[in-house]
């Protein structure tokens, strides 16, 4: 995994402060571990002062920060607490979700927790027989936020481990993607970065029809 991460790290935007790096699912942005994307991001760009400004889940895919100095990690820290910082993220749910739009804002560990649903539509899965493409705009970024709000609602996200409702479509992992970022530097720029949902989404876009 360490020689396939060094060769295919997918750096999306780098300039004086920052660096924003594609995360291939199963594999921590940082922790205790020795293989990480904090440790293969510092031996590939050899930078030992790179650090994640935030964090995805080890079965997640999709962008994440980088700070290369102290101001950097000063107003990510503070464009997070205000939520100058919006994401958007996809994520392939369990059954065919009934609503358009959907607003949760179950508290999470004590914390005010908002995320937003946007659905795109639903196909034909195994195991579960239906499954819907949902797009999500969390407000807020507690710990498995996502995944445990989508819990919540009875739509698990199609392979989660933690949170289902004991029966799991196994074999490509966890359906969650983060695709965009987008912000406004210190200095009033506007950074925005997109990428592709990873390819076992293939087969959703194409029954979607999606572009």
């Amino acid at each position: 995994l360490q020689n396939q991460c060094d060769e295919k790290l997918k750096i999306q935007i780098e300039n004086q402060d920052i660096i924003i790096i594609e995360k291939p699912p199963g594999i921590s942005t940082i922790g205790y571990n020795k293989l990480t994307l904090n440790s293969i991001a510092r031996k590939y760009l050899n930078n030992t002062i790179i650090h994640p400004a935030h964090r995805l889940d080890k079965d997640t895919h999709g962008l994440v920060i980088f700070y290369k100095n102290h101001k950097a990690s000063i107003w990510l820290e503070k464009a997070f607490k205000k939520r100058e910082i919006n994401k958007t993220y996809y994520a392939l749910v369990e059954g065919e979700l009934m609503g358009e739009f959907l607003e949760i804002k179950t508290p999470l560990s004590n914390k005010p927790s908002t995320s937003i649903f946007t659905k795109i539509g639903s196909i034909d899965w195994p195991v579960h027989d239906k499954a819907t493409l949902v797009k999500i705009n969390p407000i807020s970024g507690r710990k498995h936020q996502i995944r445990k709000h989508l819990k919540q609602l009875g739509h698990p996200i199609v392979g989660d481990s933690i949170y289902n409702n004991g029966i799991r479509y196994k074999g490509h992992g966890l359906f969650l993607s983060c695709t965009t970022l987008n912000f406004t530097t210190p200095e009033e720029e506007l950074v925005k970065v997109e990428i592709d949902l990873p390819k076992k989404f293939k087969r959703v876009i194409h029954k979607l029809d999606l572009p």
